[in-house]
């Protein structure tokens, strides 16, 4: 006998007197050691597996019991047992943490036990060591979220918000924009905003809507009248986003590089605000005020609107800004061409969490009431992420075959009562019941 197998021995003989609830996935991965060397760098639970059988098809059965034995529970949470002095245990762990979506896993103590604990690396913000995140919790959260079809509409929707008396108002790549019921997605206006798709969707202070095309315009809309109050030209490329402002204040940013700061009552220019080399994709509004701007320059820059100056800029080696949002406690968050995104600080910059989990990159997040945050990606795969650690709390649709064709995230909206609704390439409209008790 040699001494793996002396190891794995005395590791069962240990936990039969505990509550194990099934057999330790290492019996069937005994005779797996090559194919799970070469497999540590997986993600997600389909191509773990499919990675540890094509390596070796023997290994098909340990491949299902990685991710189907949780063998010991600890104040009823259920953990898969892990012995660090046993090498292929350490690898177990490993995979079945990458098939979670976490970045690792390794053999820990806990209670006085030895069990498998997922983790993700977070830089740190004071050196450039990464310093290690776990969590004693198991990474999904158990309260029953689901979604269903919520209405088929005639375009896609490029963009969506809430309106004040919680209806949603759409923005639709069609040119039209569409006010839609919360409660069952009937439309109940539609209106030809623009000769082209309208790209950008925003609610003004007195409930207007502000809308920005790819006809390089601007406009907004009176909704009881169905007419445009004011437009505003002046950009020389299509209006990629609009955001409302306070004190009447609007900005606006395009594929000509620039933003501009308008007067919503006269339509007078403000400002152009010139900086960014590359198109302007995103404007979000800062808790101290200030306007921060993200760019396919691969920079985000932060505005003092009173002044119109650049205030500084991040740099912080970014792939191109695609969108960006704000949390409760005014940190940043960036989502870039990448599969990765980040919470930033938003006054030095410097990185704060990792989230990394998606195979493809996220097309749009979304803040839900709860503090969590939601990602959809382009591999039809959505994920609920704590936002005070980057860890998985939920996942949606681990086999994307289930899913129609084309179904890729374009946006996501969070209603009034909380839950979270969401856009795809096939015009369709999914509503997640996100809106309950806190996960």
């Amino acid at each position: 006998m040699n001494i793996l197998n002396i190891y794995l021995v005395v590791w069962v003989l240990i936990f039969s007197k505990t509550s194990c609830k099934s057999t330790h996935s290492s019996n069937s991965c005994k005779n797996c050691l090559d194919a799970l060397s070469n497999c540590l760098s997986c993600i997600g639970e389909k191509n773990c597996k499919k990675c540890i059988k094509s390596i070796s098809p023997n290994c098909n059965q340990c491949s299902k019991d990685i991710f189907s034995n949780n063998n010991f529970e600890i104040e009823g949470e259920n953990y898969l047992s892990c012995n660090n002095s046993v090498f292929i245990h350490e690898n177990i762990c490993k995979i079945k943490c990458r098939g979670e979506f976490f970045q690792s896993g390794e053999c820990v103590k806990l209670d006085k036990f030895s069990v498998c604990q997922c983790f993700n690396f977070t830089p740190a913000t004071t050196t450039t060591t990464p310093t290690i995140t776990t969590t004693t919790k198991k990474p999904y959260i158990q309260r029953n979220i689901t979604f269903r079809i919520f209405s088929e509409e005639p375009s896609y929707i490029n963009d969506f918000k809430v309106l004040k008396n919680g209806d949603l108002i759409a923005a639709e790549y069609n040119g039209y924009i569409r006010v839609l019921d919360a409660l069952n997605g009937t439309p109940k206006k539609t209106i030809y905003a623009h000769s082209g798709p309208v790209w950008s969707i925003d609610i003004l202070e007195n409930g207007d809507v502000v809308s920005g095309g790819d006809d390089k315009s601007i406009k907004i809309w009176d909704l009881n009248t169905e007419s445009v109050k004011v437009q505003l030209n002046g950009h020389s490329g299509l209006v990629r986003v609009v955001k409302s402002l306070s004190n009447g204040y609007l900005a606006s940013g395009s594929t000509d590089n620039s933003i501009k700061i308008w007067n919503i009552f006269d339509g007078s220019l403000i400002a152009t605000l010139i900086g960014h080399t590359n198109h302007i994709q995103d404007l979000i509004l800062l808790n101290n005020g200030y306007l921060a701007s993200g760019s396919k320059d691969k920079t985000i820059k932060i505005w003092d609107i009173q002044t119109s100056k650049l205030k500084y800029e991040f740099k912080n080696s970014f792939k191109e800004i695609w969108r960006m949002n704000i949390l409760k406690n005014g940190d940043l968050l960036v989502l870039e061409v990448d599969k990765n995104f980040k919470i930033i600080d938003s006054v030095t910059g410097e990185t704060k969490i990792l989230f990394s989990g998606h195979t493809s990159m996220p097309r749009d997040f979304a803040v839900l009431n709860s503090g969590d945050i939601a990602t959809g990606d382009s591999a039809q795969v959505i994920i609920i992420w704590d936002a005070d650690t980057g860890y998985i709390k939920k996942l949606f649709n681990k086999n994307p075959s289930s899913f129609d064709n084309y179904d890729i995230l374009r946006s996501f909206v969070v209603c009034q009562n909380g839950d979270l609704i969401g856009a795809f390439e096939n015009k369709k409209l999914k509503i997640w019941n996100t809106g309950g008790e806190p996960f």
